[in-house]
C-alpha cells in the first residue's frame, strides 16, 4: 500500500481516498443486488462442449457466454450467474449461451420455468447430450425440442471468415442449422448460406412464458437481446452511453462511467455517499467517475 516514493506519491493519495470513500459506503452494507436476468453457466457442459471431436472447431463455451453478457451489459441489463438446475423463479429472463450438455432434470427446470411465466433465450448447439455425454433421443435439440417448439434436421458449421445474412439485415457467422418449427414462430429467417428461407431466430409460447432460439452466431445480439428483455418485463435505464454501468443495490444506485467523458443520468434524485452531493432529477458522472447515490 506505501510506494516507494513514499506518502508524498499520488499512489499513496488514492489509496488514502479510496480507505475514506470505503467509510462512506457503510451504509450500504448488508443491501442486496436483485438482477432480473440470469446467464447460464454450467461446467459440466464447458467441459463437455470443448471436448474434441465436435462439429466445429469454433465451438467455444466461454466464446458464447462472453457475447451474450457483453451484449446485456451493453444493454444496462444486471446479470446472475446460475446453474440450469437450480430455482431461477426469481428471474424474468433467463439465457443459455452454451448449453451443449443438459441432462433431463435440468431441462425439466427450464420448462417449468417458461410455463410459469418465464422468458427463456437459448443459443445453438444446446440441449444436444445429458450429463453422461450421450446425445438424448429424437430430433435435435433433444432435452429443449419441447420448450423451444422446434426441431433441428441438420447443423452447417460455416467455413473460417464464412458469414450468411438474415431477413432482418443482420449478418451471422460460425454456425447454422436447419430448424423446422412445431409450434414456434420465426422472428428472422437466414437470407443466405445453406439454411436460406428457414428460421433462424425463433419464438415459442408455452404456457404462461416465451422461449426464443437462436440458431446461429449473430454478430450484433443487442437487438434480440433487447426484444427478449422488453417481452420479459426486464427493467433497465434507457438511453445511456454504452460506458455507464448502472447497477441498483436496494435503495443505492450505483453509477461508474467507464468513458472519458462526463455523462448525465436522467430520472434520478437522491444523494452521493462518497462527496454529500444531492442531486435531483439528473446526476452527472464525470469521465472515469463513481457516483453511489441513496435514492430513499
Amino acid at each position: 500500500m506505501v510506494p516507494h516514493a513514499g506518502t508524498g506519491s499520488q499512489l499513496w493519495r488514492d489509496v488514502v481516498c479510496l480507505g475514506a470513500e470505503l467509510q462512506a459506503l457503510e451504509g450500504v452494507r448488508g443491501s442486496r443486488v436483485h438482477a432480473e436476468v440470469a446467464v447460464v453457466w454450467d461446467w459440466e457442459s464447458y467441459w463437455a462442449l470443448e471436448l474434441e471431436w465436435r462439429p466445429s472447431v469454433d465451438l467455444r463455451f466461454r466464446e458464447r457466454v462472453d457475447a451474450y453478457y457483453q451484449a446485456l451489459w451493453r444493454e444496462h441489463a444486471t446479470v446472475d450467474f446460475v446453474h440450469p438446475a437450480e430455482n431461477l423463479s426469481a428471474y424474468r429472463l433467463v439465457v443459455v449461451p452454451s448449453g451443449y450438455l443438459l441432462g433431463e432434470a435440468a431441462a425439466k427446470n427450464l420448462r417449468c420455468f417458461v410455463e410459469s411465466g418465464g422468458h427463456l433465450l437459448v443459443s445453438y448447439f444446446s440441449g444436444i447430450v445429458d450429463e453422461h455425454d450421450t446425445v438424448h433421443p429424437g430430433a435435435y435439440p433433444g432435452a429443449l425440442r419441447d420448450v423451444l417448439g422446434l426441431s433441428v434436421e441438420e447443423f452447417h458449421p460455416l467455413r473460417e471468415h464464412e458469414t450468411v445474412a438474415l431477413s432482418d439485415g443482420s449478418s451471422s457467422r460460425v454456425w447454422s442449422e436447419r430448424v423446422r418449427p412445431a409450434g414456434a414462430v420465426s422472428v428472422a429467417d437466414f437470407a443466405s448460406g445453406p439454411d436460406a428461407g428457414h428460421p433462424a431466430i425463433t419464438r415459442h409460447e408455452l404456457g404462461n412464458g416465451t422461449a426464443w432460439y437462436v440458431a446461429t452466431s449473430v454478430d450484433e445480439l443487442r437487438p434480440v437481446l433487447a426484444r427478449a428483455l422488453d417481452a420479459a418485463g426486464v427493467d433497465r435505464p434507457r438511453g445511456l452511453p454504452e460506458t455507464v454501468e448502472a447497477v441498483r443495490r436496494g435503495a443505492f444506485l450505483f453509477l461508474i462511467n467507464h468513458g472519458d467523458e462526463p455523462v448525465t443520468v436522467p430520472d434520478v434524485a437522491g444523494t452521493d455517499l462518497l462527496d454529500g452531493t444531492g442531486w435531483a432529477g439528473e446526476v452527472t458522472v464525470p469521465g472515469g467517475g463513481v457516483r453511489v447515490i441513496a435514492t430513499a
